[in-house]
């Protein structure tokens, strides 16, 4: 094998390359793979050309196979191109002309003219700036479309997504418009002050902030913030910082309102100090009775109390503390259905002016037995259109049972009781008052008698045995008829409850 014959063969094998490059790349811009056999032949043809110059065949007819497979190489590069690809008819036009007389000049050397040396080299420098061409607009568009895709979804998240970054100063390159939605800044507010988070930030949370645009690694922070209309919202922060080397470039990130989780994590640590407390208010007020119940039934049973009047005592004590255990016991149950919403309502459609008639004929005889005096009275707004309203009368019965119960407790002898019927001043409201001349409710304790287990401690002076659920009881039997409850009070100046619930709708 002379020297010519070893420089054809090999400038033969790179063309066939270059051919097969050309293949694989045109294939790779239309997003799939090209067929493995185009190299599998390429190889067989290869080896052919080198056995048949090792027997002295003419280099021409040697290399004859491998010119032929070139033609094919150039054929099915042209057919990808005007086929599979998705460019501008020009760029294609310009593909195919410059493939072809590529591939034509591969194939024919080395049987070409010297002239065609010249030419081969030209179109050689054209396929490699047009190949250089095509990859930086394949890059440019893959650019634009991952660009729009990340601005879609930028766009449309409800988390806010920015990019930090620290050289030559700290500013933000992109905030996606979530941050309007989140903080009322607009996104240009951010582009202006690099600083704006921070000053958002809760004084208590920025130190910690300020460590997390500067930590390694990826961190997550939840702080407050404090939005432009002065409202608090809670935010959680996820970064992933990028360096070069241990330099800082910048800050990916993602943030993301937790407010209603923040709050319901919240509620659920009140609720656990509320079972806390339900469990200790139980095992208190539970203890006391059941300790004189057994305490006397004790004394029974080892016949330590021998005189029969004090033996009757101890048996009349043992029934009334079974009574106030059992009263005490039916409210825990019926405050935690209302609670829970387990409890059901029979409601009817009743006129107002019955059910006052109905409450007073009932709360009078308890009144004037407990020595006190009752004022009542209704206005003609609510008799002379006969308003009704859909309650469940034995429930709200147990309302007024309870604020006129309390009402005698707390009122001295010769005190005054007034019930009173009326409107709202939009007139689809019916409003009760109980009001009474008793010790009253101090300021410190009247917001908090509605609460479930409190108990004040003047009255629980006056009222030992009291559950201190009747009020709350009140509350939930009115929340569930859709209205409100609410009070008013002076210390020895007595208190006023008043219950609004909604009439029910006619066209007046």
């Amino acid at each position: 094998m002379d020297g010519f014959a070893v420089f054809a063969l090999l400038k033969k094998a790179f063309d066939m390359y270059a051919l097969l490059f050309l293949i694989f790349a045109a294939y790779y811009f239309t997003r799939e793979s090209a067929a493995a056999f185009w190299l599998r032949y390429s190889f067989i043809l290869l080896l052919m050309a080198v056995v048949m110059l090792q027997y002295e065949l003419p280099t021409l007819i040697a290399l004859l196979p491998i010119s032929a497979y070139q033609g094919i190489l150039t054929v099915a590069l042209c057919y990808t191109a005007a086929v599979k690809w998705t460019v501008h008819p020009a760029e294609k036009a310009l593909a195919l002309t410059i493939f072809l007389l590529f591939g034509t000049i591969k194939m024919l050397s080395p049987y070409q003219l010297e002239i065609f040396y010249v030419c081969e080299m030209f179109i050689s420098l054209l396929l490699n700036f047009y190949i250089m061409f095509l990859f930086l607009a394949k890059i440019y568009r893959d650019f634009l479309m991952e660009e729009n895709v990340f601005q879609v979804i930028g766009e449309n998240t409800a988390d806010i997504l920015f990019d930090y970054r620290f050289i030559p100063e700290p500013y933000f390159s992109y905030v996606s418009p979530a941050v309007e939605t989140l903080t009322g800044y607009p996104q240009k507010e951010f582009y202006k002050n690099s600083n704006l988070f921070e000053e958002l930030t809760a004084p208590s949370d920025r130190e910690a902030l300020r460590g997390l645009f500067q930590a390694h690694g990826q961190e997550i922070l939840i702080v407050q913030w404090q939005k432009k209309d002065g409202d608090y919202i809670w935010v959680e922060f996820h970064n992933s910082p990028h360096y070069d080397g241990d330099e800082l470039l910048s800050i990916e990130g993602v943030i993301r309102d937790i407010t209603e989780w923040k709050l319901a994590e919240e509620e659920l640590i009140q609720s656990r100090q509320a079972k806390q407390i339900l469990f200790s208010y139980i095992s208190h007020e539970l203890m006391t009775p059941v300790t004189s119940i057994l305490g006397y039934a004790k004394a029974l049973e080892s016949n330590v109390i021998e005189d029969a009047e004090k033996h009757g005592e101890a048996v009349s004590l043992i029934v009334s503390k079974s009574i106030v255990l059992k009263r005490l016991i039916d409210d825990l149950l019926q405050l935690s259905k209302l609670e829970s919403n387990q409890f059901s309502f029979q409601f009817a459609e009743v006129p107002v002016a019955v059910f006052f008639e109905e409450i007073i004929r009932k709360q009078k005889k308890v009144i004037e037995a407990g020595g006190l005096c009752l004022n009542h009275s209704i206005s003609r707004r609510v008799t002379e259109k006969n308003r009704t309203f859909i309650i469940d009368v034995e429930r709200m019965e147990q309302v007024f049972d309870n604020l006129i119960g309390n009402a005698i407790k707390f009122t001295p002898k010769n005190g005054e009781i007034r019930i009173f019927c009326g409107l709202d001043s939009t007139r689809k409201k019916a409003v009760f008052e109980v009001r009474d001349t008793g010790m009253g409710i101090s300021a410190k304790s009247l917001p908090f008698i509605f609460e479930t287990y409190y108990k004040d401690k003047r009255t629980s002076e006056v009222n030992p045995d009291g559950s201190g659920l009747g009020l709350s009881i009140a509350r939930e039997i009115v929340k569930g008829h859709q209205g409100d409850i609410f009070a008013e009070s002076k210390e020895d100046k007595g208190s006023r409850f008043i219950i609004i619930v909604p009439l029910y709708a006619r066209g007046d």
